[in-house]
């Protein structure tokens, strides 16, 4: 029982009546309560002259207690002034006023949607509720704020359907801290350009580099708005256009084989080894391949596969050349090495690599930008991108969310630091079916 009053903030000095009952069929404990009167100040008049008017009584919910669902059964003291007559609910420390659930319930469905794992419907189960009451709780939260721009600003999007105006969802993320910075409902280059106009100009000039992928939009709208800052690339989108070139060689190359040939075998069921960059294939011990009565490992196997066909090993060195200055190369170089290499993809006579070399032109001063560090970090959208995929925990366990706002601020509060989460007062609209006719 002690243990009881406590959960509920509350000290034996406060209590007037107190029990507890148990349903048994209904799984379910319910705390009677009546606190003893103490008489305060009007909150309109300021004066004590007051009686009480009324007894009103509230069924107050509370979280699972003991493996039951926990109500309160609460008889509230209705004041009346003597001298305005007002009147005005007596004071309690475990529930706000025509609140229908505890104060400890709201902390712990808040404390619960931080784990972006967990639904709506998820937590409303473990705290006793329905899924509309969940969602009203986070929505009184208000709209988050966005956060300040940092120096170092990464933009990507994320694929959401179900939400927003496009089918992308557009987030910028602070490179040095990892916070989400502001989501928006779409990347088009119209939509952006109205979010930045916006700001004023001692906040964009505060950035002093941007990285961003090969979406076009990102790069004009950083030029107009940010002048000051210099434009990246991230490497990895760079390479994911060097491996589809090198993919489709291999599918030309494949197709020109003859049917159940040990050619065509090898580049069916080894083309993975293809992917991979050759420093990071594991060595093994050779193991008998039975189709081709050959003692084999990853090394080998490869080796084989770049033998059907010169374009194919002329596609995979150059997909290696592209790596290797990818990894090993430093700012300073990094426009020496980037232009033999588009000199290099232009002369192989591939035609997928020539045109990744007018790419690369095309992207050249944003490439050479990849190469600098901040707080010793090569800048990149490696940090967002890692991001991206858990904020699509959220859209793909909750099926997707009717409402724009609730699901950005969703992603903002699961994945800040609390500290910089700041509120504001922001009606959250339900979108709701319309009725149809009512026909007599």
């Amino acid at each position: 029982m002690n243990d009881i009053i406590q959960l509920f903030n509350l000290k034996d000095d406060d209590i007037e009546e107190f029990n507890c009952s148990t349903n048994h069929e209904n799984k379910s404990k319910t705390i009677h309560l009546t606190l003893k009167r103490k008489d305060t100040k009007c909150p309109y008049c300021g004066l004590i002259n007051i009686y009480i008017d009324r007894y009103n009584h509230r069924l107050i919910k509370h979280p699972i207690l003991q493996g039951l669902n926990c109500y309160i059964d609460y008889w509230c003291r209705r004041f009346r002034c003597c001298s305005c007559k007002s009147t005005y609910n007596e004071l309690n420390p475990f529930v706000d006023s025509k609140n229908k659930c505890t104060k400890f319930t709201k902390l712990l469905v808040l404390q619960k949607l931080k784990n972006p794992r967990l639904t709506f419907s998820d937590v409303a189960k473990e705290c006793n509720l329905s899924t509309t009451h969940v969602i009203n709780i986070f929505d009184s939260l208000g709209r988050i704020k966005r956060l300040s721009l940092p120096e170092v600003l990464c933009i990507d999007e994320i694929h959401d359907p179900c939400s927003g105006i496009g089918k992308f969802d557009c987030v910028f993320m602070d490179f040095a801290s990892g916070n989400i910075i502001d989501v928006l409902p779409d990347r088009t280059k119209n939509y952006l350009h109205h979010y930045f106009q916006n700001f004023k100009k001692d906040d964009l000039s505060r950035v002093k580099h941007i990285s961003i992928d090969m979406w076009l939009p990102y790069k004009q709208i950083a030029q107009i708005y940010f002048r000051n800052a210099s434009i990246s690339i991230d490497s990895f989108h760079v390479m994911e256009h060097i491996s589809s070139a090198l993919k489709s060689v291999k599918n030309k190359v494949k197709n020109s084989l003859i049917e159940k040939s040990n050619e065509k075998y090898l580049l069916t069921k080894f083309d993975y080894l293809l992917s991979k960059n050759y420093d990071d294939i594991k060595y093994f011990e050779p193991k008998l391949n039975r189709k081709l009565k050959l003692y084999l490992n990853a090394h080998s196997t490869l080796d084989l596969l770049l033998k059907i066909d010169p374009s194919l090993e002329l596609a995979y060195n150059l997909k290696e050349l592209y790596h290797r200055f990818n990894r090993d190369c430093n700012q300073t170089d990094a426009e020496t090495h980037l232009r033999d290499i588009i000199n290099t993809f232009f002369q192989s006579g591939i035609d997928e690599f020539a045109k990744l070399a007018k790419m690369l032109e095309t992207w050249f001063d944003e490439i050479v930008n990849s190469f600098k560090f901040y707080n010793g970090r090569r800048i990149s959208n490696g940090p967002i991108e890692s991001l991206n995929r858990r904020l699509r925990i959220i859209t793909s366990n909750s099926y997707g969310m009717n409402n724009f706002t609730r699901e950005r601020n969703r992603f903002m509060y699961c994945f800040n630091v609390d500290k910089y989460l700041v509120f504001e007062n922001f009606s959250i609209k339900r979108h709701m079916k319309k009725r149809g006719e009512y026909n007599k």
